[in-house]
């Protein structure tokens, strides 16, 4: 009875996770504009061929934690500047994703 309690548990979190992240990363999801960190940011675009190595330089440089191994693209701010760091070919939506970012932090759960 423990298995089947501790399965249907382990089902409802795997299902709850998975619909957050289609919540978040859907390009056609509302969201509110009352959490944004500001109304004024400087957004400069970085792109590059070692989007990691990037991303977790930037990190190290403002004492921020390395960037997941699946990253392909990131948004690192401090104060009103943001920087965006992309491969060479990135997506519309990634783009607009990491925007999101610098307007409004650590936005996703």
């Amino acid at each position: 009875m423990r298995r089947v309690i501790l399965c249907c548990l382990l089902w409802v979190i795997t299902a709850t996770n998975v619909n957050a992240w289609w919540a978040y990363d859907d390009p056609k999801a509302l969201f509110s504009i009352k959490q944004r960190r500001n109304s004024t940011i400087r957004v400069t675009w970085q792109y590059t061929n070692h989007v990691l190595a990037a991303c977790n330089a930037q990190n190290r440089s403002i004492g921020k934690e390395p960037m997941s191994p699946y990253t392909i693209a990131c948004a690192v701010w401090e104060d009103n500047n943001c920087l965006i760091i992309t491969s060479k070919r990135a997506q519309i939506h990634t783009l607009g994703h990491e925007i999101r970012h610098c307007f409004f932090g650590t936005w996703h759960p």
